[in-house]
């Protein structure tokens, strides 16, 4: 994998550098900075091949993807365009913003190198990490949005007991971008403990601040698919339900047995359509909200038992 070897060659460079100027090396610290590189830029790419896919199929479920393929292009170009390049305010302001925060937080901390030039160099050592892991964040957020604003454009799924492709598509792709941030906290995690600074009050509200992440991801995800499955039960039912109406109001002392077996079926499938589930099922369920909650636990723990030392 690409982003692996990105990682690995920023690791050894990284080494070199400080191996040269005779600096202490944290290769455990450099480590964890450098696998944030790569699963952000892993998550933005497989992200984006995922959402051009699902959004598309989203929007044709929509009123614009019901005013014709044109308008399904251009709008998920449109919303692509804006998520996954550098070139759009929505991606960029974020990113210079937790830069130069984190600058001015490097800067109060104090680089801990003997070298003027290493300790600039540092400032830039954490360029690609806070480049990759804030816009996998707006990723993670803008798709989020935008899946909510094509719901909300007045949403018309096929009849179909089976789940909606889509929605597993949305299901599979929110389960997986959770599991990443929560790789990514763990990353940060590593990246303060075993640095030059471990876990000091300063970093400590960083973490905070990412260990509300996944919850906030699980909870906007769990209830924008849960409202999106609820939309799409209730549309099925009335057509199920209008279907037993009408052939319920038919019958007659002569109703034909074909009649009969007909409002049967209408009957089950009225039942089967009852029974579809309206909230997210398999890995996108608990074990994806266990998983939304064990950043916020380690958090906990790295306080009440003060991990302030690296081990």
């Amino acid at each position: 994998m690409p982003w692996i070897g990105i990682a690995v060659a920023g690791l050894l460079l990284t080494e070199l550098v400080l191996l040269i100027a005779g600096e202490d090396s944290y290769p455990a610290s450099e480590a964890a900075w450098w696998s944030i590189v790569a699963l952000g830029g892993w998550g933005i790419h497989h992200y984006r091949v995922l959402f051009e896919d699902a959004f598309a199929k989203l929007v044709r479920l929509t009123a614009p993807g019901r005013a014709g393929d044109g308008d399904v292009a251009e709008f998920v170009a449109e919303r692509t365009q804006r998520l996954f390049t550098l070139r759009s305010p929505v991606t960029l302001v974020p990113i210079v913003v937790v830069l130069l925060l984190w600058w001015w937080q490097l800067y109060e901390l104090d680089p801990p190198f003997a070298s003027g030039f290493i300790d600039l160099l540092s400032y830039l050592f954490f360029l690609p990490m806070v480049v990759f892991g804030v816009w996998g964040s707006v990723v993670d957020i803008g798709a989020v949005v935008a899946v909510r604003q094509a719901a909300n454009k007045e949403l018309r799924a096929p009849f179909s007991i089976a789940r909606q492709p889509v929605m597993n598509l949305i299901e599979n792709g929110w389960a997986a971008a959770g599991t990443v941030i929560v790789m990514v906290y763990l990353a940060l995690l590593t990246a303060f403990w075993r640095g030059p600074y471990s876990l000091v009050n300063e970093l400590i509200w960083w973490l905070i601040v990412f260990a509300l992440f996944p919850i906030f991801w699980f909870l906007v995800g769990t209830f924008q698919i849960h409202s999106m499955l609820t939309t799409i039960k209730r549309q099925h039912l009335e057509l199920a339900s209008a279907r037993v109406e009408e052939l319920s109001a038919a019958l007659t002392a002569d109703t034909q047995q074909a009649t009969l077996q007909d409002l049967d079926t209408a009957m089950a499938i009225e039942a089967k359509v009852q029974a579809m589930k309206e909230w997210p099922s398999g890995f996108a369920g608990v074990p994806t909200f266990a998983l939304s909650l064990a950043p916020m636990a380690l958090q906990v723990a790295v306080i009440v038992f003060d991990l302030g030392e690296p081990i």
